[in-house]
């Protein structure tokens, strides 16, 4: 597996500090997971699919819905933040386009979350997660 949501993930804490992989406390939420497993690939840890366990999540239920200003904001915040921390072109350029589209729009989460998701990236030492 290449994405495992880290509420279904189980791994030994010790194995993670020796490999020096942390969560990233900054996302707090959305794309935290997905650049914990981009992390463990890149560390060579593998992830496995067990099909005979079985477990309910309420994927949202916390956060009011993906349609929430909560989530669109930390969606669009986080997605940008990691872009730009990977130094991601295609996410660069496509932000430009989004940033257009949100302030004709005027959806202003998104465009909240954008500009602190550049906030973030400046005040942070630049640090290029491979």
């Amino acid at each position: 597996m290449d994405y495992v949501p880290t509420c279904s993930l189980i791994v030994k804490t010790w194995q993670l500090r020796s490999a020096g992989i942390r969560m990233w406390e900054e996302l707090f939420v959305y794309y935290d997971d997905t650049v914990f497993c981009h992390e463990l690939r890149q560390a060579g840890f593998r992830m496995y699919f067990t099909p005979t366990i079985y477990l309910r999540h309420k994927i949202s239920s916390s956060t009011g819905g993906v349609k929430s200003d909560f989530s669109r904001y930390f969606m669009t915040r986080n997605w940008l933040y990691w872009g730009l921390k990977r130094r991601n072109y295609a996410v660069l350029t496509f932000a430009l386009a989004l940033t257009s589209f949100h302030f004709v729009a005027r959806n202003k989460v998104e465009i909240r979350g954008m500009r602190d998701a550049l906030h973030m990236t400046c005040a942070l030492p630049a640090t290029v997660v491979e």
